[in-house]
């Protein structure tokens, strides 16, 4: 277990790079051929813990990121959509994880599954009962498991909690 806290992001995201360099055990890449990463041997560490101390110190500068692509993928995500006509004009990459079954619908899509009624309702759940573990906002569901598509989502889940008067959460890949 890897666990690291700092109040920046970006401090976070080189210590968890370090430590997966250092110390990741090798796992044989996906084998499955609709996979995206098919074939790609890769190092993990699990589990790992980071912990952002200032989450408003939560964009990573010290990679390359396209802030269009990402404030057009927030608002994909938040429209509830997996439609491809909607991300495409922000991310030229979206179309290669279109499966031949549907070509217009990004299947893993997140949007599509957690949806702004989820959100509504986990601030409606942690307001009425902020000692609640019960705010959990499922993405990967269980007809994904032998579904072959090369957009199945890596997130698992995400799970809300209020602890001294503070919002955490916990992510699930």
């Amino acid at each position: 277990m890897f666990f690291a806290e700092n109040d920046n992001v970006d401090s976070l995201y080189i210590l968890a790079l370090k430590e997966i360099v250092d110390n990741g055990r090798n796992v044989l890449g996906v084998r499955d051929e609709t996979s995206p990463g098919c074939g790609d041997d890769y190092l993990e560490i699990s589990p790992m813990v980071l912990r952002l101390t200032k989450p408003l110190n939560r964009v990573v500068s010290v990679r390359k990121i396209d802030i269009f692509n990402m404030v057009g993928q927030w608002l994909w995500l938040m429209r509830g959509t997996g439609k491809l006509d909607d991300i495409a004009f922000y991310n030229s990459r979206a179309s290669y994880f279109l499966d031949d079954n549907d070509p217009e619908l990004l299947y893993g899509s997140w949007g599509q599954r957690i949806n702004p009624r989820g959100i509504t309702e986990i601030i409606d759940l942690l307001s009425r009962s902020p000692s609640s573990r019960r705010a959990v906002l499922p993405v990967f569901i269980p007809s994904d498991l032998g579904y072959e598509s090369r957009n199945l989502p890596c997130l698992i889940s995400i799970q809300y909690f209020i602890r001294d008067n503070a919002l955490e959460s916990i992510v699930s890949m």
